[in-house]
This record gives C-alpha cells, sequence and structure tokens, in this order.
C-alpha cells in the first residue's frame, strides 16, 4: 500500500513545521487513517522519505497529492478539484492545532510585536495550507499574483504602489486592515 510512506511524511511534517509535538504522533496518525478511511498501519512501510523543498510548499502539495491520490483510487473521495481540496483539508486537520491554541499563541505574541505574531500567524497559515503557497508560486509563474506588503501599523491599509513589489500585472491591489480580519478578531 502506498499511503503509509505518506501519512507517516504528513505526520513529520506537522512534528517538523511545529503544528504537531512528537508525543501526538500516533494520535495525529490515528486521525489520517481514519480520515483516510484505512483500519491499519504497518510502520515497516512507512520508512520511504519524501524529499523535503522546506518553506518552497512543494513537499506538502506533494504529500497532500500522495493521500488524495489514494483516496480517489479507494473511492474515498471524488476525483475533482472541490473533492481534493476539501479532502486534503480534512487531512491537515488531523496536525492542526486547536483554535483557541492559535488564538492563544497569536494574543502571547501581539502583546510584545504585532508584527512578530502577523508573521507568525502567515507562517501558519502557510504550514498549515490555508495559503496554499504551491498555487501561488504557479499563479506567479503565468502573472496572475498577487503579493502582499506590509506597513508598520496593522491597522491602516496598505496599497501596493506600481513599481513596487506589492504591484503585479499592471493593476493596482488594494488591502485590509489586520483588524477586518475574522481570524484575527
Amino acid at each position: 500500500m502506498g499511503a503509509e510512506k505518506y501519512i507517516k511524511a504528513l505526520v513529520d511534517y506537522g512534528i517538523r513545521t511545529g503544528l504537531i509535538d512528537e508525543g501526538e504522533r500516533i494520535y495525529s496518525t490515528n486521525l489520517i487513517l481514519d480520515v483516510m478511511d484505512l483500519d491499519e498501519y504497518d510502520i515497516t512501510q512507512s520508512a520511504v522519505e519524501i524529499r523535503s523543498y522546506s518553506a518552497s510548499g512543494d513537499e506538502l502539495e506533494s504529500i497532500l497529492k500522495g493521500l488524495v491520490d489514494d483516496a480517489v483510487s479507494r473511492g474515498v473521495t471524488q476525483d475533482d478539484t472541490v473533492s481534493r481540496d476539501l479532502f486534503d483539508t480534512r487531512l491537515m486537520n488531523c496536525i492542526t492545532p486547536r483554535p483557541s491554541y492559535v488564538r492563544k499563541r497569536f494574543e502571547e505574541l501581539y502583546a510584545s510585536s504585532p508584527i512578530q505574531a502577523t508573521d507568525w500567524y502567515y507562517k501558519f497559515s502557510c504550514d498549515t495550507d490555508y495559503i496554499r503557497r504551491y498555487r501561488i508560486k504557479k499563479r506567479r509563474k503565468v502573472g496572475n499574483c498577487h503579493s502582499i506588503r506590509r506597513s508598520g501599523h496593522h491597522d491602516q491599509p496598505v496599497k501596493a504602489r506600481e513599481g513596487s513589489e506589492g504591484h503585479c500585472c499592471g493593476k493596482e491591489r488594494t488591502s485590509v486592515c489586520i483588524s477586518q480580519v475574522p481570524a484575527l478578531r
């Protein structure tokens, strides 16, 4: 069975990125097995390493694609974009901390540095695949990208200016105040 190596890789990814602790390895593996509709897990078959691409998101894309492809082949989910996205979101939930932890961590960081808190939340959003880095990377290759620029004031909208990193594809981009982001209220 090919799913074992991807299950192990997803749990390893969660531990490496700090989404879960080593002590949650078995619990997270069992959650993934449930989502994958699998009854057993052969740890000896899962020793294959998935190549690491670090911050690019390619590693996570490869892991999730392997798991979703396996689920599609066994009829656990359908083979269309929406079904695949919903299924890989369920998989990511198995290694994502609870909202109360995320909110508490953000508030702790925000108390000392709003920029540090925002940077942490952005990395967290990428690590949990809420922000799908690999799709952003693909869009940039075809000229359909959206860049974000940060100002020193989080409650102040930022507009990308022509010629700046935030300006893309010949169009002006608008931003939203951080305090207007529902997850951060």
